[in-house]
């Protein structure tokens, strides 16, 4: 992420390094959902393009899910293991799918 706190920083700094963390990754998450449209994303599709780990790519999307930024299109496809995955987009982009 490029954001961290010295060892020798306070606690405050710390915690307030991990939130600038979260902060980046989830405009990380909410630009790769901007730029894919109504195709959408998966949340391992979302993992490779920001090359990042699949616990926190998936809480930030979980997060801007839980507030309605990011939604289920009705969509699925397969996994690299052919499990189906659910396709986010962002609420704008389902009023275009039409769902």
């Amino acid at each position: 992420m490029g954001i961290a706190a010295r060892n020798s920083d306070p606690e405050t700094s710390r915690q307030a390094a991990i939130v600038a963390a979260r902060s980046e990754l989830k405009l990380q998450v909410l630009k790769a959902m901007t730029n894919a449209g109504t195709h959408g994303l998966t949340d391992d599709e979302l993992v490779n393009q920001l090359r990042s780990f699949k616990a926190t790519t998936v809480t930030s999307r979980g997060r801007l899910s839980r507030t309605g930024v990011v939604v289920d299109s009705g969509m699925r496809r397969n996994s690299d293991r052919g499990c189906p995955q659910i396709v986010w987009v962002l609420a704008t982009n389902k009023r275009e799918i039409g769902q």
